[in-house]
């Protein structure tokens, strides 16, 4: 049996912090914030400047 997934309505959101000399910033607060609901999503890069937010709600439509 093969299984189907309809679409999701949340979100992920990924990235790297770098200096401006090209390094990786360890230990940054990186907020995604949420203007439709208010939601802010608060995460904390790795050691090489890696973040990656929980899954969360997108507004309809966006």
């Amino acid at each position: 049996m093969t299984h189907m997934f309809a679409q999701d309505s949340r979100g992920r959101v990924s990235g790297q912090v770098l200096d401006p000399t090209g390094g990786a910033v360890p230990d940054a607060t990186v907020l995604a914030i949420n203007d439709a609901t208010g939601v802010t999503v608060r995460t904390v890069t790795n050691v090489a400047g890696a973040y990656r937010s929980l899954s969360h709600r997108t507004p309809s439509g966006k």
